[in-house]
């Protein structure tokens, strides 16, 4: 998938961040907000997509297998966009290269921790608790990898999300994963369940019914210009019109983790409280959007795919 990761998806990422970044420049935005709003609005949900394609069989379609090549280069930009955000705090006065140097040094001495602890410490743990046959412990151990990193990172002083990420990633790695997978499958949907409901909470009702003509022009805003953007890499690595929009309209959404970087970003001072807030609530609403952008796709994807035979 080297392809969709490595080029439609480090295209993606890169061509919609500026292109946020630059309306947020023109909106008055300082430089730390608008890497903070471009690389977060660059994102998309990796927990609606894959839920809406695993439930209607649409894993090993060409625009499916697209949109999942996309979301795994998303995930990978995860990772510096937490690593920088902390960095980038202090405003206009903020040296931006050596934020991005002290953050890449931070970033390459957690990777060096986190491999060190995996190889020398969880494997061999984890190691022992297996033969124990004891299922309590291996299901503690696994939460106390994921705490332990998340520590770990924080200490470092990145983002203890990054270390809860990168767990993920090691313990993925693991040569028992299989067996990792199926202890937490349980925890896995009853969180899932919890984050869609908890993305409700963050629509704030009064601040649509104040600035509805605002709120709805972010929304659409954002959709438009992440579908657009997509629908067009999409023809440009080989897909069809038809497929490239089914691709466009399924990745138009925001990401959860730009609720991570959000919050971080106005924490440390570089989004306002108002702004915050407004970006917050639209972000939920492009995710609600979500299914509904992905119908309106297959429709006009399938008029599209009509008129060809035709």
């Amino acid at each position: 998938m080297k392809r969709d990761v490595f080029g439609l998806g480090l295209s993606q990422v890169l061509v919609t961040a500026t292109l946020v970044a630059g309306i947020a420049k023109h909106h008055g935005q300082s430089s730390a907000a608008m890497i903070v709003l471009g690389g977060g609005i660059a994102l998309s949900s990796s927990a609606f997509v894959l839920q809406l394609l695993k439930d209607k069989g649409q894993l090993e379609t060409r625009h499916g297998k697209a949109s999942l090549g996309v979301l795994i280069m998303q995930d990978l930009a995860v990772v510096p966009l937490l690593v920088v955000t902390p960095l980038l705090a202090g405003g206009e006065g903020t040296n931006m290269g050596k934020a991005f140097a002290k953050a890449g040094v931070a970033f390459v001495m957690a990777l060096f921790a986190l491999a060190g602890c995996a190889k020398f410490v969880f494997d061999p743990l984890f190691d022992m608790v297996v033969s124990a046959h004891n299922q309590e412990a291996f299901v503690g151990l696994i939460l106390a990898t994921v705490l332990g990193m998340s520590f770990l990172t924080e200490g470092l002083g990145l983002s203890n999300t990054l270390g809860s990420f990168v767990s993920g990633m090691i313990l993925a790695a693991s040569k028992h994963k299989e067996k990792i997978e199926a202890e937490i499958s349980p925890f896995r949907g009853v969180l899932v369940g919890l984050f869609f409901f908890s993305v409700g909470f963050e629509i704030d009702l009064g601040l649509i019914g104040s600035k509805l003509g605002l709120v709805t022009s972010i929304v659409l805003g954002i959709m438009a210009l992440k579908g657009v953007v997509i629908t067009a890499l999409c023809q440009l690595f080989g897909l069809t019109l038809a497929q490239s929009t089914r691709a466009g309209f399924l990745l138009s959404e925001v990401s959860e983790f730009a609720f991570v970087a959000f919050r971080m970003a106005r924490s440390h001072g570089i989004l306002d409280e108002d702004t915050t807030k407004l970006m917050l609530t639209a972000v939920s609403l492009t995710m609600a959007l979500t299914p509904f952008a992905e119908e309106l796709g297959a429709k006009i994807a399938n008029s599209l795919d009509k008129k060809k035979i035709e």
